[in-house]
């Protein structure tokens, strides 16, 4: 047995100075097994002196009689740590017993164990930490080589472990000082648990069984003023070495740390706003300044009773509060008070029965609350940041949208609030299905739909009295479902774009071609012709120079003014890019939205051109109709949209845009080409900028409106240079030069941003045409026509004939009313109803 003291350099006990009975009793213990040489007092901290005892915010009056306990356990943890100090400060030692006065150990063990014990410490060139004594058996047990020590998951206990060098400055690192002890129990517990949770995982931790130390019967602890326990007699669960590296691997071990951490800060706000836990039946102290009402008063049905009605109370004015600020169908302009005033009280009484039944049913709660509160977020960020309503083309926008856009939106506060959106609930519904369930009863649930209920009649007197329950019912049925209402219509909006949106996809793939269609070229056949056609991405046209904005956002198209002819007063096929491309591609029209034949290349090809498409490389749906209607070139390439190479944004598209003119061999040309142009989020490039600043955040821009149109303003004066630069390509040669927007976008108008809303500015896009001045000589006729056209007001209805007379195309398709290159265009005048705008009806874009 002797020999196992070779390798146990020091063995230190901790005992308080003034227990010195105890430091006896347990010298009598040793005096057998343990050289007493090896043996060195470590005076114990007592916690009732530590700074910050029974005083705010870490003690009180829920911590009653447990002051002391957390006391005792501050002292444990400090004790330990000087212990470790006072091993740190002697070189020659490697390894020590660490023991507490009150550790009985057991001879018999020692003789039949030491030995197995010395050859694991000679054999294992990693291990940390030995326990030789615990309160309980821990949970599971990895096997080794030796039949009675095993890999530890952790057990409760520090009054007996034996601790290699390799282990000390790393736990001490770890425990606390003096001046942190009390931070440092409402984190981490106490010593052991610490140990358990947050050093076994992470370390080579083993131990002893049959244990090695125990305590002695009816000892009274110096940290709980209680008998100690005895060590339970359960078995831990033995498990392989391999199952142990599964269980305690690296990914195992990075989730245990999340989850620790979780429930690390969770438990340290509690403490600091509550103070320590003193148990159900805690007793309040006498010594901090707030009422004793004593046990038996806590433990009473009065006190449960009010304590219940407390509790629904804070619940229904929780509810009212958010309700108050997250429904946005609350107090609109032109809407009645007194409704708006029911529906504030419907959706907060609404919103409290919801959660009463969550908190009832647990794993209800898991599944309803964080689609709630994620509904709720969606539909505000909506409202607030671009002013709108959630409706069928921001859902589309949504779904649709690829990596760049959707990176701008994924700052820190968006990815936290996601996060805590989905923790939150979860976390609500555990803790209050835990603590509270019992206390929702079957009566709150009536009560909940009583009041509510009683709510909604009151709105019948309100409507009559008024005489206006036409005009306000829609804005009070949405305002006192909420937030049902919401859930109910993102839910209608998200069905029907996956029903509509894949059968639309279908329906453009399966069209007819128009080169089926009687059609003839009308060129001289030695006429060589390039046409170009930029579809630029949310230009508005009153933000171009050339259409008289004060700012000079296009110094180069001005330049080129006497062969340019734009259309100011264009309106859009849709309010998102999916929807304009049909439009604009296809032979479809603002008042009949279905398209009949696809895109206009086939006839091209028909007719000798040579076709080539330049594209961003489709990240998302909201590519895909421009990727089927192009898929008939003769060539498509594809570039990296505002890759930021170069000093414009635009670098890549003008690179390609060459290359594929430079490679074209036939007499006529018909390059589309398709960029990210305008879009938001607007400040993303890195070309030269003349408006400054022109960064802001993301999360707000309609409070920060002069740096957006700085921003936007930029985004245009990138968009002329690239437009000069393809021009440049072509100037000398037969060519013309078409750009149209999908659509605009909102900058602040009516209080929205952004694309998908019905703003003026968003319907309104950039359509212009550019001729050089050998396709002029050519075509004078056309090029009068277009400038009288000029004044007009037109629509994407007008591209597909217009490009066909500037191809010298003849199709039984054209149409000459809507051919701004002849005399007989005639005013778009339409009117444009919102719901065909927004994609509500059926079977159209």
């Amino acid at each position: 047995m002797m020999t196992i003291w070779k390798h146990i350099d020091a063995v230190l006990i901790i005992n308080l100075d003034e227990s010195k009975a105890r430091w006896s009793r347990m010298m009598e213990r040793l005096e057998n097994i343990v050289p007493l040489e090896k043996v060195h007092r470590i005076p114990a901290m007592r916690g009732t002196d530590l700074p910050g005892y029974l005083q705010r915010p870490w003690f009180r009056s829920r911590t009653g009689g447990r002051a002391e306990t957390c006391a005792g356990a501050a002292g444990c943890a400090l004790s330990h740590a000087r212990a470790l100090q006072y091993a740190l400060k002697h070189d020659g030692w490697n390894t020590v017993l660490v023991l507490e006065d009150d550790a009985v150990l057991k001879e018999s063990k020692w003789r039949t164990l030491g030995d197995q014990l010395t050859g694991f410490m000679e054999s294992n060139q990693v291990w940390e930490i030995i326990y030789l004594g615990y309160s309980e058996s821990p949970k599971w047990a990895g096997e080794t080589s030796w039949f009675n020590i095993f890999h530890c998951s952790g057990v409760p206990g520090t009054f007996s472990m034996l601790l290699h060098r390799r282990a000390w400055e790393k736990l001490l690192s770890g425990l606390p000082e003096e001046e942190n002890a009390w931070s440092w129990l409402a984190q981490y517990k106490a010593i052991d648990y610490w140990l358990k949770n947050w050093v076994t995982p992470f370390s080579s931790v083993y131990y002893i069984t049959p244990s090695l130390v125990g305590h002695p019967d009816g000892e009274i602890s110096d940290i709980t003023r209680k008998a100690t326990l005895l060590p339970l007699k359960t078995p831990a669960l033995q498990i392989t070495e391999k199952e142990w590296k599964r269980k305690y691997g690296l990914l195992k071990s990075v989730w245990v740390h999340i989850c620790l951490q979780w429930g690390r800060t969770c438990r340290y706000s509690r403490t600091y706003l509550l103070g320590f836990s003193g148990g159900k039946r805690a007793f309040l102290l006498s010594s901090l300044d707030e009422p004793d009402y004593g046990t038996e008063k806590m433990a009473g049905i009065g006190n449960s009773r009010s304590r219940r009605m407390g509790l629904m109370f804070i619940l229904y004015s929780f509810c009212l509060c958010l309700s108050f600020l997250f429904n946005i169908y609350l107090f609109r302009p032109g809407e009645s008070p007194e409704l708006s005033w029911l529906g504030w009280f419907s959706s907060g009484f609404l919103l409290a029965w919801l959660l009463l039944i969550a908190f009832k049913f647990k794993w209800l709660g898991f599944l309803f609350l964080p689609v709630l509160a994620f509904t709720i977020w969606v539909t505000c960020y909506v409202f607030f940041i671009f002013g709108a309503y959630i409706n069928y083309e921001i859902v589309a926008s949504m779904m649709e949208a690829n990596r760049q856009e959707i990176l701008p939106y994924c700052s820190w506060e968006n990815i936290l609030t996601s996060a805590c959106l989905l923790v939150f609930p979860l976390w609500g519904v555990h803790y209050v299905h835990k603590r509270l369930a019992s206390r929702i009863t079957w009566r709150h649930l009536l009560i909940g739909g009583i009041l509510y209920g009683f709510s909604l009649l009151c709105f019948l007197p309100v409507a009559w009295r008024q005489d206006q329950a036409n005009i306000h019912t829609g804005y009070y049925a949405k305002s006192a479902w909420w937030p049902l209402a919401d859930i109910r219509a993102n839910y209608k909006r998200v069905k029907e774009y996956i029903k509509k949106g894949g059968r639309q996809f279908y329906e453009i793939m399966c069209l007819p071609s128009m080169a089926e269609l009687p059609s003839r070229c009308v060129l001289e056949p030695q006429e060589e012709i390039t046409l170009i056609l930029h579809i630029g991405e949310s230009v508005r046209a009153d933000h171009l120079q050339i259409n008289g904005y004060k700012r000079p956002t296009n110094p180069f198209l001005v330049h080129r003014a006497k062969n340019l002819v734009s259309f100011p007063d264009c309106h859009s096929f849709g309010l998102v890019t999916r929807v304009s491309l049909v439009g604009m591609l296809t032979d479809a029209e603002v008042m009949r939205r279905i398209p009949r034949y696809a895109s206009f290349l086939d006839l091209f090809n028909k007719h000798g051109y040579e076709t080539a498409a330049v594209l961003s490389r489709p990240s998302s749906i909201h590519d895909f109709p421009l990727e089927i209607l192009t898929s008939s070139a003769n060539r498509q390439a594809y570039i990296s949209p505002c890759s930021g190479e170069g000093t414009g944004m635009f670098d890549s598209t003008v690179r390609k845009v060459r290359e594929i003119e430079a490679s074209m061999k036939g007499t006529r040309r018909l390059i589309l080409f398709y960029d990210s142009g305008a879009h938001p989020f607007f400040s993303s490039f890195n070309g030269n900028k003349q408006w400054l600043p022109d960064s802001y955040p993301v999360n707000s821009p309609l409070e920060h409106l002069s740096k957006v149109i700085n921003a936007y303003d930029n985004n245009l004066l990138e968009i002329d240079r690239e437009i000069e630069h393809i021009l440049k390509l072509v100037e000398h040669k037969n060519a013309v030069f078409i750009h149209v927007s999908d659509h605009g976008v909102a900058l602040g108008e009516d209080g929205r941003f952004g694309q998908g809303n019905l703003a003026l500015p968003v319907r309104k896009p950039a359509f212009f045409i550019w001729m050089s001045d050998q396709f002029i000589q050519r075509h004078q006729e056309k090029f009068r026509n277009l400038k009288a056209n000029a004044v007009k007001s037109v629509s994407h209805d007008y591209l597909l004939h217009t490009l066909l007379s500037l191809a010298g195309i003849e199709s039984s398709l054209g149409k000459k009313e809507l051919d701004l290159t002849g005399e007989s265009a005639v005013p778009f005048v339409a009117p444009i109803r919102e719901d065909i705008l927004m994609g509500e009806q059926k079977n159209s874009w």
